[in-house]
């Protein structure tokens, strides 16, 4: 069995990440209260992917091929496109006893719960980077469109599920669709509260 590591220490034995890197990224870690995937790749020190590949080795999930994957039009409906954007969470596929589908965050386990609790199916999971993810979610959604169908029973549920996990997901933390957009907004608020005044200038 593979030992745990914590990402940033992942990062810095996969070559990928020094150790002072990692200590500055960890600064302004803090100084933002966000995930430290996301601050190194608004910081620019690595990549989606990069972060994506030490995921998929922390929790053993494998990473998904979004240029293969052509979805079923029965497992899109099984969530709205806001919430599948919102969650960046992505069924594709679904069977009598599973569905298979692609998120970004292996932690955020609500969605997979939630879609469990309310079909009686198991989620068997993949990883995509959030930027890859998004973009896959837009295509198919908007491709296959329009469901000419009402919502169904767990759509609506997973709707006020959606509520939840932005207002009550553990510390206050919200979902956020990472669009350059978002790593934009995350780089202001990095060097707006960061406690060294100097330490963007020094990683440009």
């Amino acid at each position: 069995m593979t030992t745990y590591q914590k990402m940033g220490e992942w990062l810095v034995s996969a070559g990928l990440l020094t150790p002072a890197q990692l200590k500055e990224a960890l600064k302004a870690q803090r100084a933002a209260r966000g995930r430290l995937g996301e601050v190194l790749t608004a910081m620019g020190l690595v990549t989606e992917d990069q972060v994506l590949m030490c995921l998929s080795a922390q929790y053993d999930i494998p990473m998904a091929d979004l240029d293969k994957i052509v979805p079923e039009q029965a497992a899109l409906k099984l969530v709205s496109h806001t919430y599948a954007q919102s969650a960046l969470f992505f069924p594709y596929s679904v069977s009598e006893t599973e569905i298979e589908a692609v998120c970004s965050d292996p932690i955020d386990i609500r969605p997979s719960d939630e879609l469990t609790r309310v079909t009686g199916k198991k989620c068997r999971l993949m990883l995509a980077s959030p930027t890859a993810l998004y973009r896959a979610i837009n295509r198919w959604y908007l491709d296959l469109r329009p469901f000419t169908t009402p919502p169904t029973k767990s759509d609506i549920e997973l709707e006020v599920v959606e509520g939840q996990i932005r207002e009550e997901a553990p510390g206050g933390r919200r979902i956020k669709v990472q669009t350059q957009e978002d790593r934009a907004q995350l780089l202001l608020l990095l060097n707006e509260h960061t406690a060294e005044p100097g330490l963007w200038d020094k990683l440009t």
